[in-house]
């Protein structure tokens, strides 16, 4: 599947794009178009003679009143996207790297190289930023969001995340902000003192966990003491967002994934699926694509049965059609040890090789963060108005462009892959919404008529939870 519109530019210039979905139906892919706007949040099918009379009309410099017309009038959306002005002071998402040493030697880890470096971030450094991140005078919004992560592993610096987490939760109080606490750890350090704290705050832990014994073996190791320690978590009234990372070995087991918690982990209610970024494994563009294939053949599957089992099973790209946006992701503040702020989580280490161009500001000695505008500027426009390989992609105002961490890992035969992948997802996902809302039995007899030509108008309003029953 093209993620080009060259030989419909009418569509195209027009914000709708023609996506083969003939397979879904049964029937060879070309047979059937999906036709989609993403900014009018709506949809038909149409027969390439139907989708060959919706271009015509869009070739057309004045609105036509055939019924292509008025299908196509449903199709275009009211305004165009305004390319939004990227501020480094107004950013509302602030991650906090603490340490970066860590106790497990994952398979896969994008930062299995920091794992030496000592370094903790300093209180003192902690509270200025906090201190100026929650400030009503920096900007308007009043949501914001924390979250402690790694770089290693941040329950080993529990001390400094302590004292942001509670330092944190009462300025928030105090001013009137509305704040997200995230702490995300491998679920291998757990005392009554962090259940306390996690818990009095409102804080939501993450365990990153593979569900699987031997899975988990395999790829991070210590099954057993990070399955009695969500146990604690449970127990105690917490609900960890359990996030496996997917690789080779459990692409083909997501299914069984979701059933092992539904029957052996209750109280778990949200799982998030992270498909591994591995060059070094996932190292052809081949390997590459049939894992993905194989990932979106369970993905769903998994999905569905977590519907059932009452556990919102996801993974981002899965949820790209319940946003509109032009950036993959806003941005963020990344504090990492030294008082140096990057971009991203996953480019957090001096000694990342990618470091110095993630690294766009400092908290300066007056306890106050100092930005490179032009830094911060030149990668803030890697997004879908700026990316060549977007501007026909009708996938581009769900994924923003891309994750720019994620392009600074795959080579670009790769990365066509990650788009391709990007593209079948929101696809599969597209179709999945309009079989939920449409009597699935009668869209699929309308299609497979014979003298098909277009169908009604389906709204792709409704959130991805609702997938196909």
């Amino acid at each position: 599947m093209s993620a080009t519109n060259s030989i419909w530019p009418g569509l195209s210039r027009a914000g709708v794009y023609p996506v083969p979905a003939g397979d879904w139906f049964g029937l060879p892919e070309h047979a059937v178009f999906m036709v989609y706007s993403p900014l009018a949040y709506n949809l038909i099918f149409a027969s390439p003679d139907g989708l060959d009379s919706l271009e015509t009309v869009a070739l057309k410099s004045t609105h036509s009143r055939e019924p292509a017309g008025e299908v196509l009038k449903q199709l275009i959306q009211a305004t165009e996207p305004q390319k939004p002005v990227y501020d480094p002071d107004k950013i509302t998402k602030l991650s906090v790297i603490p340490n970066y040493d860590c106790n497990f030697s994952c398979s896969y880890c994008y930062a299995a190289g920091s794992h030496s470096d000592q370094s903790r971030l300093p209180f003192s450094v902690l509270k200025d930023m906090l201190d100026w991140f929650i400030d009503p005078q920096r900007l308007a919004s009043r949501d914001l969001f924390i979250s402690f992560l790694g770089g290693g592993e941040p329950a080993l610096a529990w001390d400094v995340v302590r004292a942001g987490i509670e330092y944190a939760r009462k300025r928030s109080r105090a001013i009137g902000f509305r704040l997200g606490i995230g702490f995300t750890t491998n679920g291998s350090v757990l005392n009554q003192q962090m259940l306390d704290v996690l818990k009095a705050n409102f804080v939501t832990p993450g365990v990153s966990f593979e569900v699987l014994e031997d899975v988990q073996n395999l790829q991070r190791g210590n099954y057993r003491l990070v399955r009695e320690n969500i146990f604690r978590m449970l127990d105690y009234g917490l609900h960890p967002l359990i996030k496996p990372n997917i690789t080779s070995a459990n692409v083909s087991r997501l299914v069984e994934m979701v059933e092992h918690l539904s029957g052996h982990f209750p109280g778990v209610r949200q799982v998030k699926l992270q498909p591994v970024d591995d060059p070094q494994q996932l190292d052809t563009p081949e390997i590459l694509r049939k894992f993905y294939n194989d990932f979106i053949d369970n993905y769903f599957r998994a999905r569905e049965l977590g519907l059932k089992s009452g556990i919102d099973v996801y993974c981002l790209n899965g949820l790209f059609t319940d946003v509109i946006s032009g950036r993959f992701c806003e941005g963020e503040y990344c504090l990492v040890p030294d008082g140096r702020i990057t971009l991203c989580h996953r480019v957090s280490w001096p000694g990342d090789p990618d470091f110095g161009g993630f690294c766009y500001g400092c908290l300066s000695a007056n306890g106050k963060p100092s930005f490179d505008e032009t830094a911060f500027s030149s990668l803030m426009k890697y997004d879908a108005f700026n990316r060549e390989a977007c501007q026909n992609c009708f996938a581009k105002w769900h994924c923003g462009g891309g994750c720019l961490a994620q392009a600074s890992v795959y080579r670009p035969e790769l990365l066509d892959e990650v788009c391709r992948f990007t593209r079948e997802i929101t696809r599969q996902s597209l179709l999945r919404k309009v079989k939920s809302a449409a009597d699935a039995e009668k869209l699929q007899c309308l299609v497979q008529e014979p003298g098909f030509w277009m169908s009604g108008v389906f709204s792709t309003a409704a959130p991805a939870y609702e997938t196909n029953q």
